[in-house]
């Protein structure tokens, strides 16, 4: 008998995942219209596999999406020790970067704004701006966030 490929408290590798069609369809029709969508149940219901899904850029294909204007940022919030705002924020836009290869002045602008340690909401709403100018847009996939921390 073949052993089960799944770990329970682990998210399921993208190419392994199954079911959620709905959810999927709703998922891309918000990123298509630049909007929001917030995913929320109990400890194991498969929450992490399906952010991790949409990191994926052959789901993006399946669903006719093209990734190349999106800067997709998948942040377990679990890993900001203290949790803060100035943590959350710092994090967010520290991940932008990375996602920033083909833009060195972006990405000093993201190091400019980081690296006083203490990133805002409003510093998000610049480099968003900017991202903007850019011609993309963030996909922003937070796990295991608690409203109300930030």
């Amino acid at each position: 008998m073949p052993s089960n490929p799944f770990i329970v408290g682990k998210p399921v590798p993208p190419e392994r995942f199954v079911g959620r069609t709905a959810l999927i369809e709703t998922a891309f029709d918000q990123i298509s219209h630049r909007s929001n969508l917030s995913v929320w149940g109990g400890p194991g219901i498969g929450k992490s596999s399906f952010l991790e899904l949409l990191t994926w850029p052959e789901i993006w294909r399946i669903h006719q999406t093209d990734p190349s204007q999106a800067v997709i940022v998948l942040l377990n919030c679990l890993s900001i020790h203290p949790f803060t705002g100035s943590g959350f924020w710092g994090n967010v836009l520290s991940l932008i970067k990375t996602k920033l290869d083909s833009n060195p002045e972006l990405q000093a602008d993201i190091d400019r704004l980081v690296q006083e340690g203490k990133s805002t909401a409003k510093d998000f709403l610049e480099v968003l701006g900017k991202l903007g100018a850019h011609n993309k847009f963030l996909v922003l996939l937070a796990d295991d966030y608690r409203s109300g921390r930030v």
